[in-house]
């Protein structure tokens, strides 16, 4: 009896922790985004295909691969990726291609709203 009741209280710790790595990270905050410096741009991209938390790692990795980006976080509940970046070395179309290039999500680009300098 005791081994059922060790064995099903292992599978729900693995199961918990496995739901919880699987969603770190993805959700959206309700902290303020930061100032940005001089220089500095953020845009909010709009992604169509992710489905999980590596979705958003796949894209996040992309991204860090350009020079001039300075954070970027993918959102797949949200299907976005918020980018900040340095305007002088990376555009927002070079993001948007790379990810088209990089992954097999489709981006495209964020409307005026979704785009801050």
């Amino acid at each position: 009896m005791k081994t059922i009741v060790l064995r099903s209280l292992t599978g729900l710790l693995v199961f918990g922790l496995a739901a919880f790595a699987a969603s770190a990270g993805t959700e959206p905050t309700d902290e303020p985004q930061q100032e940005l410096a001089a220089g500095q741009a953020r845009a909010v991209i709009p992604i169509t295909g992710m489905t999980c938390g590596d979705c958003c790692v796949k894209v996040e990795t992309a991204v860090e691969t350009l020079d001039g980006i300075e954070a970027v976080k993918a959102d797949y509940k949200g299907g976005s990726a918020t980018v900040t970046f340095i305007e002088e070395k990376v555009t927002v179309e070079k993001i948007v291609e790379t990810i088209n290039a990089k992954t097999s999500f489709k981006a495209s680009m964020p409307d005026k709203k979704g785009e801050s300098s």
